[in-house]
């Protein structure tokens, strides 16, 4: 299933455009996203497959940072590859450390905002190598959601 680039919800393949946020659906294949409704066996599950040495011994820790902030009252929650890792409010920082098998992978941002019921969902696809890499999560008050890029590093 195809989502938009903009909000991350989720696109039929003949729509031109987004039915949530509007956006102009990609013309070009557009990134995909596991459902919570997925085949494959849950992440710690398949953490596990890569741990036990069965397919490689390279691994890719990663590191999600959210620094806080105080302006914003509500709740995030961070999913990797389909699969819910974290729930936070907006005001406690956190860094939330997995592992995973190098290759492709997808962080998913969605957001409710306390009393207005507003929901904002970002996507983000990763190609990480062998090593720990730290992804820095920023919030841009001006689209009330996620910044658009995610701050990725090496460490």
């Amino acid at each position: 299933m195809a989502y938009c680039t903009s909000c991350g919800a989720s696109l039929k393949g003949d729509e031109r455009f987004c039915g949530t946020c509007g956006a102009a659906a990609p013309t070009s294949s557009a990134p995909k996203v596991p459902s919570h409704t997925d085949a494959r066996p849950p992440l710690d599950a398949r953490l596990g497959e890569a741990s036990s040495g069965s397919a490689t011994t390279e691994s890719v820790t990663l590191q999600i940072h959210w620094g806080g902030t105080r302006f914003l009252a509500g709740q995030f929650t961070v999913l990797v590859d389909g699969t819910r890792v974290k729930t936070s409010d907006f005001d406690k920082s956190f860094i939330y450390e997995l592992s995973l098998r190098p290759g492709q992978h997808a962080i998913q941002t969605e957001i409710l905002i306390l009393g207005t019921g507003v929901r904002r969902h970002r996507l983000y696809t990763l190609s990480l190598s062998a090593g720990k890499h730290q992804a820095q999560l920023s919030y841009s008050r001006l689209w009330g959601n996620f910044e658009k890029q995610l701050q990725l590093r090496r460490l």
